[in-house]
This record gives C-alpha cells, structure tokens and sequence, in this order.
C-alpha cells in the first residue's frame, strides 16, 4: 500500500466515527423540539441516497484504489472546515 492510499485510509477511518455520531445529534440539537423528527427523517434520507450514491461511484471507478480516494476526499474536506 502506498503512503498515499494509507493517508487516505486513516483520514476515512478517523472521520468515520465523527461523521456517525454527530450527523444525528448535532442537527437534532440545533433545532426546536417540535422540527427534531422532520431533521431526523430528512438526515435518515440523505444518508440512504449517500450510501445509493456509492455503488453509482463505484460503478464508474473501477479501481479500488481510486474509489478510496474519491470518498476520502470529502472527509479530508470537512477536517479543514471544522478547524
């Protein structure tokens, strides 16, 4: 494994956990008790077309290497803008 494709996996594997627990309690936070179901529901969904949207990408990156890459990307993204 090249140093770059490891890079990429850690920075995967350490977002991983962030982005599980606080997709769901953050936005539930942030809003009024009466919106937390409908913030739920609407952040249950975008993670289902995500998970959709994976297969479409990988479909079109046959090469595995590339396709870590490609999903690593939006991680390494979102560490920069929470900083």
């Amino acid at each position: 494994m090249d140093s770059l494709s490891l890079l990429f996996s850690f920075a995967a594997g350490f977002c991983a956990g962030a982005y599980g627990l606080l997709s769901f309690s953050l936005p539930a936070e942030l809003v009024s008790c009466a919106e937390r179901g409908f913030i739920n529901f609407v952040n249950t969904v975008a993670f289902a077309l995500g998970i959709a949207s994976l297969s479409v990408l990988a479909y079109y990156i046959r090469d595995w290497r590339l396709l870590s890459y490609a999903t690593a990307l939006p991680g390494i993204i979102g560490i920069y803008y929470y900083m």
